[in-house]
């Protein structure tokens, strides 16, 4: 596990239970086994523990939204043609798009059987927003690394943030944004960014987060250790290991 080890048990259980909602006997035999973000899980985690829900709705309402990461994740991973229109789609990305509108079904079912509608429109509005960024992001020419990173920052953290803001949990969100970009780039060779070597891009991503849990208010310092402890286990489980 690279997640905290104090919370190890919490995840794999949340991680279990997702596991068991999206299993699909078809879908395991066809296609790969979807990957879920222990970063994005911890962080919906921690938002909802902290909110005012009874227990099944909130367990319900982070399988949902996990749900949602998921069909985002895997409609990502479906090769972009958009440049070669003849070219047909294969039985792997038909089977691809079909298991992400098939967790997005799961996450409708879900939702409508928790009390907090509210929660549908907050989850309409990011993916919304989302997908508007990924179009912006394929389709745009002449976009500066600036404005690619607000980009990919967005995309992996809107469906969070828009949560947090819902809850009005609104200090946590900058390091959030953060942290999720940082995990991102860890992982990532973005050739759209023109920073001289992956080592600058690095040293400057590390330094933005680690000021930003800095800035964090006294009164949350649990929540500033546990993130700190999250950026370690970021560094020192990825490529950039050997820098940091």
């Amino acid at each position: 596990m690279i997640i905290l080890q104090t919370m190890e048990k919490e995840i794999v259980q949340l991680k279990e239970m997702i596991e068991d909602t999206i299993h699909h006997p078809f879908l395991v035999e066809h296609i790969q086994q979807p990957v879920i973000d222990e970063y994005k899980l911890f962080f919906l985690n921690y938002l909802l523990s902290n909110a005012s829900l009874n227990p099944k709705t909130r367990d319900n309402l982070l399988i949902a939204i996990m749900l949602v990461q998921i069909a985002l994740d895997i409609h990502e991973q479906v090769p972009n043609n958009h440049e070669e229109e003849d070219m047909p789609i294969t039985t792997n990305s038909q089977l691809s798009i079909l298991a992400g509108d098939f967790y997005s079904g799961l996450y409708y079912w879900l939702l409508a059987n928790i009390s907090e509608h509210r929660f549908i429109r907050v989850l309409a509005t990011a993916i919304k927003q989302i997908n508007e960024v990924k179009m912006q992001r394929y389709f745009a020419k002449h976009i500066s690394s600036e404005e690619q990173l607000v980009m990919i920052k967005q995309i992996e953290s809107l469906l969070i943030t828009n949560i947090a803001k819902e809850l009005n949990m609104t200090i946590e969100i900058p390091v959030i944004e953060e942290i999720l970009l940082t995990n991102y780039l860890s992982k990532q060779i973005v050739s759209e960014l023109e920073y001289p070597t992956q080592s600058e891009l690095q040293t400057v991503q590390i330094k933005n987060t680690t000021g930003i849990i800095e800035s964090l208010p006294v009164s949350y310092s649990h929540f500033k250790s546990e993130t700190k402890q999250l950026l370690d286990s970021i560094l020192y489980n990825t490529a950039w290991e050997k820098e940091y």
